[in-house]
């Protein structure tokens, strides 16, 4: 998606965590979701999808995220807070 629309120098490959249910020695789970990775994801499986958006002239990034867990058809987010982005200035 980013690289259609000219972005391709702005982001990093990998673009997701699966979360387990322990904190040790990290949150993060197997497998991280990236393109061409051939794990295939299960209904009830949760992962914290994001992208770190870098901008290197400014030295500025983002890094939009989301938490959702898998359905049978597609997947509920469990992020309740607004998606709406927050400008500061």
């Amino acid at each position: 998606m980013m690289d259609a629309r000219g972005y391709n120098q702005a982001h990093l490959n990998g673009c997701d965590y699966s979360l387990g249910a322990v904190f040790l020695p990290i949150w993060i789970d197997k497998p991280m979701l990236y393109r061409g990775n051939p794990i295939t994801t299960e209904p009830d499986m949760a992962f914290s999808p994001h992208m770190i958006l870098m901008d290197n002239g400014s030295g500025l990034a983002m890094c939009p995220v989301e938490t959702v867990i898998g359905t049978e058809t597609d997947n509920e987010s469990l992020f309740k807070a607004s998606l709406d982005p927050v400008m500061i200035s």
